[in-house]
């Protein structure tokens, strides 16, 4: 594509701001116009930093977060930022024997899709996490497992864009987008109209909204997220941890009644993130006493020091939830000049460099390293919300 087209970004989050940077690396001038204050209210600053590939399934989605992870260590670099990045590894933490064999058999899958996961014993949990219940039963360790600061993520990623040419609108809301043969032509927003020769759907739980504009149904809805946050502390824990019961859920209906599970990181500056929630309640944003006591009930039960912990503020943001677990990420097929790169739930932070990447080679033309049929925003078409 010629590299004086107008392209639109929809979306200033973690997953916009990557496509713009990338964008502004291969020569393009994208526009990037977002609905809030950038940084403050976007749900790219009401998330942990976790990039756990532990968390991720077997197959495309694994390799693409390993894929990404990669990227890391150069994007800190080319943007001269501190991202905080955080490589020590990450551990999950089994509370039952079920647990312990759905995780063993889990492991098992993504050291065959080329992670590097290894099971551990309960004496070795306890001497990487000596804060951990005494019956913890063991758990499972990765090396690549990686902490980032998505705010300082996010920013440098912005900032860097713009010093490459891109623009962004703040406060600018997308009312509407103008077709004319079957091809994106502008976009309206409450600020006024913006020409577009092609425009990405980067609007992360908003993503259904969007492509509603130009008569494209998908089935993506928001799923909130809450996470309390502990006055700065000492160093207390050596390694981001996750509970067992965040994968085991997805495959035991027993374990889902119990709750989803929890995962708790120490930042750099001392405060503790606990988190998190799983709740469809559109795009409500208040917290709830409910789930506070969700995520304190879940922590206390394997972390029980952090129970007498100070909790200075809890926060909430929403997953873009897809029904596959998979991202939205390409051009749709009924409308030309529309691409999608939303639906990527809980892994925007980890996906984000890859997503970025890609997105920018499918316009320059040039053949991503993954199969993209595996997102096609057409993929549901016709299906419903399965």
């Amino acid at each position: 594509m010629p590299k004086n087209k107008k392209i639109v970004i929809i979306g200033g989050g973690i997953i916009g701001a990557s496509i713009a940077w990338h964008l502004c690396k291969s020569g393009y001038t994208p526009t990037i116009v977002e609905k809030e204050n950038l940084l403050e209210t976007a749900s790219s600053s009401a998330c942990e930093g976790l990039m756990f590939l532990q968390s991720k399934k077997p197959g495309i989605h694994l390799n693409m977060a390993m894929a990404s992870i990669k990227l890391y260590d150069d994007l800190e670099k080319e943007l001269g930022v501190d991202l905080e990045l955080d490589k020590r590894g990450g551990l999950i933490i089994i509370h039952s024997q079920r647990e312990m064999e759905i995780l063993t058999d889990y492991v098992k899958r993504q050291n065959e899709s080329g992670a590097n996961i290894e099971m551990i014993d309960a004496k070795t949990i306890k001497e990487m996490v000596p804060q951990v219940a005494d019956d913890v039963l063991g758990g499972s360790f990765s090396r690549d497992d990686s902490v980032v600061n998505p705010l300082n993520l996010t920013h440098g990623l912005l900032s860097g864009a713009v010093k490459k040419g891109a623009t962004i609108k703040q406060n600018t809301i997308v009312t509407d987008i103008i077709l004319e043969d079957g091809a994106v032509k502008k976009v309206i927003t409450n600020n006024g109209e913006i020409e577009a020769d092609l425009v990405i759907n980067a609007a992360g739980p908003y993503g259904a909204k969007i492509a509603s504009m130009v008569g494209i149904e998908i089935p993506l809805k928001p799923r909130k997220g809450e996470i309390m946050v502990t006055a700065p502390q000492k160093k207390v824990l050596n390694y981001p941890l996750m509970s067992a019961t965040y994968i085991a859920a997805k495959y035991d209906p027993e374990i889902a009644k119990a709750g989803t599970g929890f995962a708790v990181e120490q930042v750099e500056n001392g405060n503790i993130l606990i988190g998190s929630t799983r709740e469809f309640v559109d795009f409500d944003s208040s917290s709830t006493i409910k789930s506070i006591q969700s995520i304190s009930k879940g922590i206390e039960k394997t972390l029980p020091g952090l129970g007498k912990l100070k909790i200075i503020r809890d926060f909430a943001g929403f997953r873009p939830y897809t029904p596959d677990g998979l991202p939205f990420i390409g051009e749709h097929e009924k409308v030309k000049g529309f691409f999608f790169a939303c639906g990527h739930e809980g892994d925007g932070i980890t996906l984000c460099a890859i997503t970025g990447r890609i997105v920018s080679e499918m316009i320059d033309g040039i053949e991503p390293e993954f199969d993209m049929q595996n997102f096609n925003p057409a993929r549901f078409d016709n299906q419903g919300d399965k």
